[in-house]
C-alpha cells in the first residue's frame, strides 16, 4: 500500500514537474521570439538619436510613459493568455480546437490593442518632430524591420524590394 502511494505520489509529481517545465519553455521561446527584434525604442537614447530638443522632450516624454503604462498592461494580459494557450496545447491529449481558437483569438485582438497604441503614438510622436527627425525615425525603424525579415529568413536577401541597403 505504501509503495502505491509513494508510485501515485511519484508520478503526480513528475506530471507537475512537465507541466512547469513546459509553460517555462514554451514562454521562453515566446519571449526570445520578441526580443530578437534590435529597435531604437530599446535603447534609452533614442531621444538623443533623434538630437531632441528640450521642448520636445517635454511634450513627449509624459506622452512615452502614458505609452509605457497601456503596453505593459496589454503585455501582461498577452502574456497570460499565451501561457495559457500553451499549457493548453501541452497538458491536453486531444485537442479542443473551438477553445483554441478562442484563446488564439484574445492573443490577436491584444496584439491588434498593441499595434494601434503604437500607431497613434508614432502619429502624436510625429507632430513634435522636425522633418528630419521624422525621416532619421522612420528610416531607422524601416531598417529594424528589414533587419528582423532577414533574420526570420535567414538570409541577407532584399524580399519585398523595400529595403534600403
Amino acid at each position: 500500500m505504501n509503495r502505491k502511494r509513494f508510485v501515485i505520489a511519484f508520478i503526480l509529481l513528475g506530471a507537475t514537474v512537465l507541466v512547469a517545465l513546459g509553460t517555462w519553455q514554451c514562454l521562453s521561446y515566446m519571449v526570445s521570439k520578441k526580443t530578437q527584434k534590435a529597435s531604437i525604442w530599446e535603447s534609452h537614447s533614442w531621444s538623443e538619436f533623434l538630437a531632441l530638443t528640450e521642448e520636445q522632450r517635454e511634450k513627449i516624454e509624459p506622452k512615452e510613459t502614458k505609452l509605457k503604462e497601456k503596453l505593459t498592461n496589454i503585455e501582461l494580459a498577452l502574456a497570460k493568455e499565451e501561457v495559457i494557450l500553451c499549457r493548453n496545447l501541452m497538458t491536453t491529449k486531444s485537442a479542443n480546437t473551438k477553445n483554441l481558437e478562442q484563446l488564439q483569438n484574445k492573443i490577436h485582438r491584444l496584439r491588434g490593442q498593441k499595434e494601434m497604441l503604437v500607431l497613434n503614438h508614432m502619429i502624436q510622436l510625429k507632430q513634435h518632430l522636425t522633418p528630419a527627425q521624422q525621416e532619421t525615425l522612420f528610416t531607422s525603424l524601416m531598417q529594424d524591420i528589414c533587419q528582423s525579415c532577414k533574420m526570420a529568413t535567414g538570409s541577407e536577401l532584399e524580399h519585398c524590394g523595400l529595403c534600403k541597403t
